[in-house]
Parts: C-alpha cells; sequence; structure tokens
C-alpha cells in the first residue's frame, strides 16, 4: 500500500514540511532508447520501504520518478512498513511469489544507474540467477547534488566515487524470479538490517558453482541519514552476523539442505541444481507456478 505520507507523485510531505521537484530530475530522457523496448515489459521492481527520515522520502520519490520515466512499460510492486523490526527479507520474499514476470528489480529507495545497465542486466537475467546491475565505482551523492540529473551524475563519477568501495553487493539486485527461488530465495533468518547483501551473493555462487554476474557501470547512492536501525546499533546486529557466518561455514551439500528448509517452511517447492545431471527436489503443497513455489525445470 502506498506510504502515509505520500499524498501525490509530485510531492512529499513529512509534518510541515514540503517538497516539489521536476519530473525530468534522474531521467536521461522520455524517450531513452531502452525505455520502450519489449524485454523491459518482463521487469518488475520491487521496493520495500521504510521511512526513517525526511530525506528517505524524498529520496523515494526521485526513484521512482527514474523509474517510471525511464522504464515505462515496467511493473512496479511496493511494500511499504513502519514497525520494528523491519522484516526486508520477508517482504522481498512475498513480492517475488506475487511477482507477474519473469525478472524483477530488487531496487532501495535512494539508488540510481544508468538505464542502459539496468536493460544489460534483464539480458543476462536469461543465463543468471541473479545479477548485480553495476560494479564499481560506488558513488555518494551529497545533498549538493542531489538534483542532479543522472547524465551530470555520469560525468561526475569520479569525483563522486567512494574509494574505500569495492564491487559491493548492496543497493539493488536483479533476479530471474523463478532461478532465484529456487536457490532458496531471501534468507527470512535476517531481521532488519544487516549482511543479507553479502550473505545473498555469497549463497548464490556457492550454489551455482560461478561467480556473479554483473553489468560494468557506477551506481549512484543519494545521501540520506542514518539511524541506529540502519546500522550495527540496532537490536537484530548480533543474530544477523551470526547467522552469516553460520551460513558461511556450511558445504555446499550442507547449505542445499538448508536452503531447502526454508523453502518447505513456506509451503513452496524447492529445485536447486548447479548442473542439469544434479537436480535435488523435496516434497511440496502444489502451488500456481507464476507464485514462485517452482512447478518443474
Amino acid at each position: 500500500h502506498p506510504p502515509s505520507k505520500i499524498l501525490h507523485p509530485m510531492y512529499c510531505y513529512h509534518e510541515d514540511r514540503q517538497f516539489n521537484y521536476s519530473p525530468k530530475i534522474l531521467a536521461i530522457t522520455k524517450n531513452d532508447k531502452y525505455a520502450g523496448e519489449k524485454i523491459m515489459e518482463n521487469l518488475t521492481f520491487i521496493f520495500i520501504i521504510k521511512f526513517d527520515s525526511f530525506e528517505r522520502q524524498e529520496n523515494f520519490i526521485r526513484v521512482l520518478t527514474y523509474v517510471t520515466t525511464n522504464f515505462p512499460v515496467s511493473k512496479i510492486l511496493i511494500a511499504h512498513e513502519q514497525t520494528t523490526p523491519f522484516h526486508r527479507t520477508k517482504y522481498i520474499n512475498r513480492l517475488l511469489e506475487k511477482c507477474s514476470t519473469p525478472y524483477a528489480a530488487v531496487w532501495d529507495v535512494d539508488v540510481i544507474l544508468d538505464p542502459s545497465q539496468v536493460r544489460k542486466a534483464v539480458e543476462l537475467l536469461k543465463t543468471s540467477p541473479l545479477v548485480y546491475p553495476y560494479t564499481f565505482p560506488w558513488c555518494n551523492v551529497p545533498p549538493s547534488c542531489k538534483n542532479m540529473e543522472i547524465t551530470e551524475l555520469l560525468e561526475n563519477t569520479q569525483k563522486l566515487a567512494d574509494k574505500n568501495t569495492f564491487e559491493s553487493v548492496g543497493g539493488c539486485f536483479m533476479v530471474n524470479v523463478a532461478e532465484y527461488l529456487r536457490y532458496g530465495g531471501e534468507n527470512e533468518n535476517f531481521i532488519d538490517w544487516g549482511p543479507e547483501d553479502q550473505e545473498r551473493a555469497y549463497r548464490i555462487q556457492k550454489l551455482t558453482g560461478k561467480p556473479l554476474a554483473r553489468v560494468a557501470g557506477p551506481l549512484f547512492h543519494v545521501w540520506h541519514p542514518y539511524t541506529k536501525e540502519t546500522t550495527g546499533e540496532q537490536p537484530f546486529a548480533k543474530h544477523n552476523t551470526d547467522e552469516y557466518k553460520r551460513i558461511r561455514s556450511f558445504t555446499t551439500e550442507q547449505l542445499i539442505s538448508e536452503v531447502m528448509t526454508w523453502k518447505t517452511r513456506r509451503g513452496g517447492k524447492l529445485m536447486l541444481y548447479q548442473d542439469s545431471s544434479s537436480i535435488v527436489t523435496v516434497p511440496y503443497i502444489e502451488d500456481d507456478s507464476r507464485s514462485g513455489r517452482l512447478g518443474n525445470k
């Protein structure tokens, strides 16, 4: 359901503050050469949002404008939750299961990148369960630059680059929905923010036996203040760190067994495979094939 504080696509309200901006912000052009391609109809953008600051609300409106302008034929699913703890991994799984397109882009509310990188990532999803539509650098966009168009940001990539970040796995990721759910989907043992991004990347590499698929290009992260919930001070920080260490301790066979329990707990079917001669299945409750419960490959 829509965020309660957002009353109109062009305005963002927070208490007595109002923000207004031009719809051209963060759009290359309304006629971006990739925007109308048929393949983008196969993509759904997924946003899991929790507004802990006015700036996050501003950023979400900007990013939503970026998506609807550059990818008008793609679908959008939004889950909005203000409660604590914030069970982001669970919401992602539920929206993936509701997804009506073969591909999905799970997007943070403060991230943008060159639209051509997204299109290239969709192509890679034909053969990869998980794709990152960027590599390096990770660029931090300060408040003074937050209204720059994407073309301006790209021109200033080196100035904005965070020299301490190398090929991050946060911000956004894209999945072949059926294939990603075969590998377990999101690990719902993670609650609130934590190393779930690192766990996701590690698990997919471990189970596929292949390096991560990535598209060359920068990612731009628009500034927002950080709270205790988004840092190591949040209550589940140790729990989440221990979960990541637990996953890292598994052999491939143990990890397959672990992921099976996630799917059976959710009442679905699991098929994990590393090649066509190695298929593992477990009993399941029949479900419609597009829900993410996974019929036979």
